[in-house]
Order: C-alpha cells, then sequence, then structure tokens
C-alpha cells in the first residue's frame, strides 16, 4: 500500500478509498514498468503462465497472487521496497524517474551539463585553440578565381 500512496503522491493524484479501488489505468502500466520489469528473468513469464484469463483475455487475478516462495515472492517485496525507497525521497516523478534510471541503469535519457562538457571539450583537444584557428575562414568578398 505504501507504494500506491507514493506513486499516487508523485503522480499527484488524490490517495483516496475511490482513487485507490479504481485506479487509472497507467497506474498498472507504471507497476509493470517499476516493478514486473525489474524481476529476474523468467519470473514474468512464469506468472504468465500460471495465471489464469478470462474469455475477454484479462487476467482472472493479480499477477502477485501467481508468486510463490520459490518463483518471485521475495523477489517482489525487494523490487517493492527499493523503488519504494526511491519515491519516498524524491520530490516529483522526474526527480524519481532520474534515480529509478540511475539505480537500474535504464537510461531513456542522457542529461548533459552542456558548460561542464563544452569545457572539457575546450581543454581536451583542438577546441581549445581559438575559433579562428580552427576554422578556415572564407569571405565572398576573396576573388581566389
Amino acid at each position: 500500500m505504501i507504494f500506491y500512496k507514493e506513486l499516487f503522491r508523485l503522480w499527484k493524484i488524490p490517495f483516496t478509498s475511490h482513487s485507490i479501488k479504481r485506479k487509472p489505468q497507467f497506474v498498472g502500466m507504471l507497476t509493470n514498468k517499476y516493478i514486473y520489469s525489474q524481476m529476474p528473468k523468467g519470473v514474468v513469464e512464469a506468472i504468465k503462465d500460471k495465471a489464469e484469463k478470462t474469455s475477454k483475455g484479462n487476467y482472472k487475478y493479480k499477477w502477485h497472487q501467481a508468486l510463490t516462495p520459490e518463483v518471485g515472492k521475495e523477489d517482489l517485496k525487494k523490487q517493492i521496497t527499493e523503488v519504494t525507497t526511491l519515491m519516498s525521497v524524491s520530490n516529483d516523478k522526474d526527480e524519481f524517474n532520474r534515480l529509478f534510471n540511475k539505480k537500474y541503469n535504464n537510461y531513456e535519457q542522457l542529461e548533459f551539463d552542456f558548460d561542464d562538457k563544452t569545457n572539457q571539450l575546450y581543454k581536451s583537444n583542438e577546441l581549445s585553440k581559438p575559433y579562428s584557428e580552427n576554422v578556415e575562414q572564407l569571405s565572398l568578398f576573396d576573388d581566389d578565381e
């Protein structure tokens, strides 16, 4: 429950009994992204094999109900604890996503501090020369022909 409380806080969803029972669909997608997609290889496949589907193709039960002590139960507890901890120290969903991506080496978007990168380039190679020494300048008014 703490996982969802933190998730709702970061995504600015009211944490009420109604919103908990009728979670927006994207909450399930976030749960899959942050919890189940990080489970050890084979756990989600085992869950899918074990979990029954209705005639409409939906799962009859929640995925965690298909876990056993041998298949994923401890992994799920560990993952929820880790992700909830990251959420609890984050001020907003962007900060949480940065921390999550750092922890799980899941870099969807790289962030650069251009001032630092530019300074490194100037210190390390030809860019340390003035611009006029790096580039052959052409003039519209020169007659080289």
